[in-house]
Parts: C-alpha cells; sequence; structure tokens
C-alpha cells in the first residue's frame, strides 16, 4: 500500500515536471523563431536600402541671384557622374543673373540630360530671367501657380555722374590702351558709336534667350517674343502658353523625376558634396559696363 502510494506520487511528480518542461521547451522556440524573423528582416532591409541607395535621385538649389557657378556645375558634375544617381531635381528660387554664368549652369544641365539621366526643375516663389532660361533644356519643368516668372530680357545699364563731379570741381584724367577701354565709366556719357555697339550686344542677347526658350520648349518664336518683355507672369500663365509643364510642387518633381529615370523600387534623394561620395549617411531621405551681363 505505501510503495503503491509512492510509486503514484513519483509519477505525479514525473508527470508535473514534464508538464514544466514543455513551457521551457516553447519558450526557446519561440526566441529562436523571433532571432529568426530579425536575421530575415535585417536582410530585407538591407536589401532594400542596398536598392534605394543604388537608385539615387539628386537634388541641387539654385538659391539668390546667380552671381556665380562653380558650386552648381560641380554639384551636376557629380551627378552626371555617378552611376548612382539615376535622375536629377533642381529646386530653383532666383530672380536671376549674370549671362555667362547662367549658360554656364545651362551647359551642365544639359551635359546631365544627354548622359541619359533626366533632369526635372522646380520652380519655387521666384524663377524670373536667367533663372527661367538655365531651366528650359531640362526634362519637365513644375511651378506653383503663384509662382513668379518671365521677366524675359537683357538690359544694360550706364550712369554718367560727369554733371556731379563738374558741381564738386572734380576732374579726371584717364590714360587708356585703346577707345573702349573705360565704357561704363561714370565720369562721362557713352559715344554713339558705343551705344551702338552696347545696343547690338544686348539684341544679340535677347535674341539668345528666344532662340533658346523657344528650341527647348518647342514654342514659336514669335509667341516667345509676344512675351519676352521684361515682363513678368505667374504659374498658371506660364502652362497656358507653354513656358512651364505643370503645376506642381517639389514633391511632385522628385516623383517625376523617378518616373522618367525609369525607377520602379525604393530610391533615395540625395544631394551632392565636393569631395563626398553620396553615401546612405550623407543621404536625405524620403552696368556696361563692366557687366551687361545681366538677364
Amino acid at each position: 500500500m505505501v510503495e503503491t502510494h509512492v510509486k503514484r506520487v513519483e509519477e505525479e511528480a514525473s508527470h508535473g515536471q514534464c508538464l514544466r518542461a514543455t513551457p521551457r521547451w516553447w519558450r526557446r522556440s519561440i526566441r529562436y523563431v523571433a532571432l529568426a524573423m530579425l536575421i530575415l528582416l535585417a536582410g530585407f532591409y538591407s536589401y532594400s536600402s542596398y536598392r534605394a541607395y543604388t537608385n539615387q535621385i539628386a537634388v541641387i538649389e539654385i538659391n539668390g541671384p546667380i552671381d556665380g557657378f562653380v558650386e552648381t556645375t560641380s554639384q551636376l558634375r557629380m551627378a552626371r557622374d555617378d552611376p548612382y544617381v539615376k535622375a536629377v531635381v533642381i529646386r530653383i528660387n532666383s530672380p536671376g543673373g549674370g549671362v555667362e554664368p547662367t549658360k554656364e549652369i545651362m551647359k551642365y544641365i544639359i551635359s546631365v540630360k544627354e548622359s541619359g539621366k533626366p533632369v526635372v526643375v522646380t520652380m519655387e516663389e521666384f524663377c524670373t530671367s536667367g533663372a527661367y532660361l538655365l531651366s528650359v533644356p531640362s526634362n519637365y519643368i513644375f511651378a506653383y501657380s503663384n509662382t513668379v516668372t518671365g521677366s524675359l530680357g537683357a538690359i544694360a545699364v550706364w550712369v554718367d555722374r560727369s554733371g556731379e563731379l563738374d558741381e564738386d570741381k572734380i576732374k579726371v584724367w584717364v590714360w587708356k590702351t585703346g577707345p573702349y577701354k573705360d565704357m561704363g565709366a561714370f565720369w562721362r556719357s557713352p559715344t554713339e558709336e558705343e551705344q551702338k555697339l552696347i545696343d547690338n550686344y544686348i539684341k544679340k542677347i535677347y535674341n539668345y534667350i528666344v532662340d533658346t526658350i523657344a528650341r527647348y520648349r518647342n514654342l514659336d518664336a514669335e509667341i516667345v517674343k509676344k512675351y519676352a518683355t521684361g515682363a513678368t507672369f505667374n504659374g498658371n500663365f506660364a502652362v497656358s502658353y507653354g513656358f512651364v509643364d505643370e503645376i506642381g510642387d517639389y514633391r511632385d518633381a522628385v516623383r517625376k523625376a523617378a518616373e522618367l529615370a525609369g525607377i520602379e523600387e525604393e530610391y533615395i534623394t540625395t544631394k551632392p558634396q565636393e569631395g563626398v561620395h553620396l553615401k546612405i549617411g550623407k543621404a536625405t531621405l524620403a552696368p556696361l559696363v563692366g557687366n551687361p551681363t545681366t538677364w
């Protein structure tokens, strides 16, 4: 009787141990499954990050007067030459500026486009004169409804302050190696010959503006001339007459760039930096005279 009772107790104790052992086994199993899932998720994330890293859209900003070009052209060159960059978005908030800096930036925009990478421009508050001109070689242009654009044309200014010098009894002597070396000098007025030279130069710049816009925007030159009066107009007007493609914002521009580049997977936006290869750590996720060269 005692032996039977002891056996029953031993059996129950053994059974209890088995019952208690089962949860421990399941807990270990759950840990293994969780670890495996973490490894899989990490691998998926790494793959997705890698795929996004190899699909980059470079974002370049042009803010304020265009009085230089080195930084912008350097960024355009890096975006053009980086195999991971598939498209470029240019955000512009500028009233325009010098002719030569504008033409230099345009040259690099064209080179990016010719490399097979689409370029999309998004106009912010202002994009007038030379700032508009440098945007026209791009593949697509967005603007806000109230973006101020237009102001197409060129200007040269010669200020004659000789009257003030006479009043102050100030005399100016000039030694120069040629008749035009002091063109634009404030101590005299332009000669008739100089006026003709400046007028011809301004006309050449104007014709260049009209021809460039007509060619890249596929517009009739006469239509461009009609609105290239120096007057500004808003984004809605620009879309209506073909100077801009669509009303939209920066996000629309990024999506359009991805579409034109044929990117159907994850991608990231990046800002090219001199001396730094584009990496995930650097990425941003999800008067004539002297210068009649102003437009």
